[in-house]
Parts: structure tokens; sequence; C-alpha cells
């Protein structure tokens, strides 16, 4: 494609920082499945794309991942999310490494206007900032020099179903640069609005294989999410489903 991400390491095995985090977490993944890897090879070459894929797929695994290797190759890596539970989980992903800056959506903002922002640890989705405070962000964040810590040389999205358009529109300006990098994951049947995803990319690839899921319990969970997902088959006939009634007659 002529694009080549500066300094990207193209090997399957998660980075020592991730591997640790996760071990940490009680969660052993040591590399990428064939088809992770072929996406992050895609990631490679594209200055934007879209990766999409049901839950399982792996979409989180890769997101902190390519945040940790471009911070090795000493990029500046924006990691965003709307919850501020998974921002959590993204902070104990990527173990604070320097140059990782995650935030929930509304902590950046915030962050612009330098207001106080609470953390909360019952996140509801309503939880966003006003049309005003996006607009007077922006006004902010197009002022702020290159070294500001709220601007970035790559900016990388998890669960970006759930970011409306001028949310993107704004992390389009906490790029330093035109030729910033921007990378969305997203699974539109997890959508928690009805928006649909309103990304320019350059290209979209899907993730296929659900690799968390019992085979059991992800045919129940796909009769919800309707998408080309497969169960991983080391995991079919796994996964006990218990469907017990919500009330009980006396």
């Amino acid at each position: 494609d002529g694009f080549v991400v500066p300094g990207d390491s193209l090997n399957p095995n998660l980075t020592p920082t991730f591997s640790a985090e996760l071990r940490k977490l009680k969660q052993s993944v040591a590399s990428m499945s064939e088809e992770q890897f072929n996406v992050f090879q895609r990631m490679a070459s594209k200055q934007r794309l879209l990766i999409t894929g049901g839950a399982g797929c792996g979409k989180t695994i890769l997101a902190c991942e390519k945040a940790l290797r471009l911070a090795d190759a000493n990029m500046k890596v924006g990691l965003f999310c709307h919850s501020s539970i998974l921002a959590k989980r993204l902070r104990d992903f990527t173990g604070d490494k320097d140059g990782v800056y995650v935030f929930d959506f509304n902590e950046y903002i915030y962050k612009i206007l330098n207001v106080d922002y609470e953390y909360k640890t019952q996140w509801e989705v309503y939880d966003h900032p006003s049309s005003d405070h996006i607009y007077d962000a922006t006004a902010v964040l197009s002022s702020l020099g290159q070294d500001s810590n709220l601007r970035f040389d790559a900016v990388i999205v998890d669960e970006g179903q759930d970011f409306e358009a001028d949310w993107l529109d704004i992390l389009e300006f906490s790029l330093r640069s035109p030729n910033g990098l921007f990378y969305v994951f997203a699974d539109q049947y997890q959508r928690i609005k009805k928006n649909s995803i309103s990304f320019r990319a350059d290209d979209t690839v899907f993730l296929q294989t659900n690799w968390r899921n019992g085979g059991n319990i992800f045919k129940i969970v796909r009769t919800f999410t309707p998408s080309k997902c497969v169960s991983d088959k080391k995991l079919e006939g796994m996964g006990e489903v218990i469907i017990k009634p919500s009330h009980q007659e006396e």
C-alpha cells in the first residue's frame, strides 16, 4: 500500500509489558492468533483503519498491543474509550507505559477544558459531555501546542461503536500531524445508541473468531449479535448454559 507505520514490529508475540500485565490479572495470553496477526499486519500498512468484530474476538487486546508497540517506537499514543470502567481496564493492560495516554472520552474533554473530573465506579451510557463542552474543547484543543499531553501522534479508539461523529471529529484535532495514525475498534452489534459508526477509514477489516466464550455460550450470544463471528474450535462443546426464570410463582 506504500504506507508503513514507523518502527512497528511485526511479531505475533505480545510485548513483554502486556504479557506481564495480563499475568497480573490472571490472564494467560502470550501471542496473537493467526487471524489477529493478519489484522495487525494490515494496521502496519494503513494510516486509518476500522477493525470490526464481535465480542471475544480480541479487539481490546489488539488495541492495547498496538498502543504499546507505537510507544516503543517513540510515538505518543492516545488510547480512548467511552466507559470509565473500560478505561481503568485499559490502564491495567498497558501498565502505565510511557507514551500511552488512556482516557475515557468524558475525562479527555474535561481535561482539555481544565474542569475537575469525577471518576465514577458506576458508569452509565448517558455519561457524556454536552455539545457545548465538545464545541469549546475543540476550540481549545486546536490552539494547544504540539507538546501538549492532550495531542498525539496516534489515536486508538476501543468500543468505537459508542462514539458519536463529533467525538471522532475532536480526536482528529488531537493528532499532532495530518499524517497521524487513527485506528478504531468497534462492533456495530454492541452499540448502545442508534447511531452507526462514522469514521473515514482507508480500509475495514473484520475479526471473525471468538476466543473467549465457550461454544455453547457463544450459540446463545450469537442469537443477539447476528454477525459473521464463529467460535474457536477448541471451545466447541464447552460452556454451561443455565436458564433461570426472572421470577417464580409462589
